[in-house]
């Protein structure tokens, strides 16, 4: 459902200053824009349960994702060898690994990708455990 609406605040983009012009103002050489904005957004879109359940499984998949990758990052100083070596081994290897994910991604689509993401996060978790 849309409503048909016009817009009430124009932005000024001077660079020296920027400014809201009311439409109280006559601003003769200023057509009024129509647009058209959803109505009832909350009853049946942003927050109906199929949306709800999507948004916290994306949020537990980024705070899983952070999570790790900000345990490996501190764990990284710990690993034998030059700091400085692993550091480097590490940008790359998370270069490559953010090109390999975007190609699955367009070819496997996002639960695929996310699927291999977590296998290979455990096997790469296993061998530093062990």
């Amino acid at each position: 459902m849309y409503r048909k609406t016009r817009i009430t605040n124009i932005v000024d983009e001077n660079a020296a200053k920027k400014s809201i012009v009311n439409e109280d103002m006559a601003q003769s050489d200023e057509e009024e824009e129509i647009v058209e904005v959803p109505v009832g957004v909350t009853r049946s879109g942003l927050c109906s349960p199929d949306v709800r359940f999507r948004l916290m499984i994306m949020i537990l998949l980024w705070i899983g994702a952070s999570m790790n990758f900000m345990i490996i990052n501190l764990f990284m100083q710990y690993v034998p060898g030059s700091e400085f070596v692993n550091f480097g081994i590490a940008a790359c290897a998370e270069m490559t690994g953010n090109l390999v994910s975007g190609v699955f991604f367009t070819k496997f689509g996002a639960k695929m990708t996310f699927a291999l993401g977590f296998i290979c996060t455990l096997i790469g978790g296993g061998c530093l455990i062990f």
